[in-house]
């Protein structure tokens, strides 16, 4: 009987003791993984971002809606234009602003995402949106940018692997030799 007992106190201890491993890990894991701070965006680039909410609007009456294409390639109507760019304010991180991705070690603004983001105005050929000199993906879709000449403004964006200002309302024609600036572009 004695025998049993002790067995059972040993493997009782032992799924305890690997239990608690678990327990451990997982814990660990989790202060880890959620205590690195996001890092903080350049002042330039912050700076830039606010220059380039500056000279536009908001206004979701003038947009166009939003359409997107389903997994099956179905387009449907989301409806969810808003302004992402209410959330931008001077003297925040803009990493943690919405539509802005940043490289995770350097900080640099990578991504802008303001698609179905209700701005309105003309973006002129100085935008300060070329001071974002790592930006790799832009998307401005279904915003409501008349009169923007688009071949003097994205022709500039010299490290953009992707391109989205379908549904924006820009004017002009595209000259190929927009695209000859564009030498990382795989999506337009």
């Amino acid at each position: 009987m004695e025998v049993f007992e002790l067995r059972w106190f040993r493997i009782r201890y032992f799924l305890i003791l690997l239990l608690l491993f678990q327990f451990d890990c997982s814990l660990s894991f989790s202060f880890n993984s959620s205590s690195t701070p996001p890092r903080h965006c350049p002042p330039d680039e912050s700076f830039a971002l606010l220059q380039f909410k500056n000279i536009l609007s908001v206004d979701c009456s003038s947009c166009p809606d939003c359409y997107y294409l389903d997994s099956i390639g179905s387009i449907y109507n989301s409806n969810m234009s808003y302004p992402k760019t209410s959330s931008w304010k001077a003297g925040t991180n803009c990493c943690l602003w919405d539509g802005v991705m940043c490289d995770t070690e350097t900080g640099y603004v990578i991504g802008l995402d303001l698609s179905c983001s209700c701005l309105r105005g003309i973006i002129p050929s100085n935008t300060s949106l070329v001071l974002l000199r790592h930006l790799r993906k832009l998307n401005l879709a279904f915003n409501n940018f008349s009169s923007s000449p688009i071949a003097s403004v994205f022709g500039q964006f010299t490290t953009l692997t992707h391109l989205n200002v379908s549904n924006s309302n820009f004017s002009g024609i595209i000259p190929s030799a927009m695209f000859s600036h564009l030498h990382k572009l795989v999506s337009s």
